[in-house]
């Protein structure tokens, strides 16, 4: 097998120079068919100026100089007329360029006109977006300003039932204390006053719950960012409020107290 692979090997290489060298001489002789054809076209060429010459010799010497001279002339009136010609294309081709040429200048000065009203109207029109811009802004203050002073109407509305509120607490304490004062100058107490003080304190209890319910309210209602220190005023008059009312219960419970020792002594004498 081995053998038989080299000499397949060996005849196709044979084949293949063989090949090169056809092709080679196909070559030559293409060339030296292109060289020939050349030749026989050069041949041609010369046999038809042989001809041409031959005819124009026995054509000149069978005709008279009259005919020649007329031929010559109508000749070089048609080289005029054809130079003539030539020269007013040229001017013509002339007048085009420079008709062209003005043209391309004024489209040059058009485009450049358009190039820069096109970068006007750009300018114009981030103008006008930025103006839109600030117009929506103003807007948007202008609509905080009135829920600003919606908030500050309605805190200025509930510090003033609070303080309300204060004073007629503060009006009820200093009643308490003078009562307690005088009961305890007389040393009898009645059942009476304080179950009007008990409704007091929880109709007090009940307003200041429906003040706190009110500002909260409001807070929800203005929102985190616009809390001022109005508010801040209302949260400790709310504060002292119920500070008040604590002391309200407090002198109550002394009035209880003080009631229980007072039975007592009443008793103790009575006895």
């Amino acid at each position: 097998m081995a053998c038989t692979v080299e000499k397949v090997l060996s005849d196709a290489r044979l084949l293949v120079n063989r090949l090169k060298d056809h092709d080679n001489c196909a070559d030559n002789v293409i060339s030296q068919t292109q060289s020939l054809l050349k030749r026989m076209e050069a041949m041609k060429q010369v046999r038809t100026l042989v001809y041409d010459s031959a005819y124009l010799l026995f054509w000149c010497r069978h005709r008279p100089r009259a005919n020649l001279i007329m031929g010559l002339l109508q000749e070089n009136n048609q080289i005029r007329e054809l130079q003539q010609e030539n020269q007013e294309l040229r001017s013509s081709l002339e007048e085009h360029q420079s008709a062209i040429e003005l043209i391309m200048s004024k489209y040059r000065e058009q485009v450049a006109h358009l190039m820069m009203a096109n970068k006007l109207d750009q300018g114009a029109l981030q103008k006008s977006n930025h103006s839109k811009e600030v117009e929506e802004k103003i807007d948007k203050i202008c609509e905080m300003a009135v829920i600003m002073q919606e908030a500050i109407r309605l805190d200025e509305e509930c510090s003033a039932s609070e303080s309300k509120l204060i004073v007629q607490l503060k009006f009820e304490n200093q009643t308490l204390r003078e009562l307690l004062k005088i009961s305890k100058e007389s040393g009898s107490l009645q059942d009476a006053p304080r179950v009007e003080q008990e409704t007091q304190t929880v109709d007090d209890l009940s307003d200041v719950e429906t003040t706190e319910d009110e500002c909260n309210r409001s807070v929800i209602f203005r929102g985190p960012e616009q809390l001022d220190d109005k508010t801040d005023v209302s949260c400790h008059k709310l504060q002292a409020s119920d500070s008040d009312v604590s002391q309200t219960e407090t002198s109550e419970d002394l009035c209880d107290t003080d009631t229980e020792s007072c039975n007592d002594t009443i008793i103790e004498k009575s006895t």
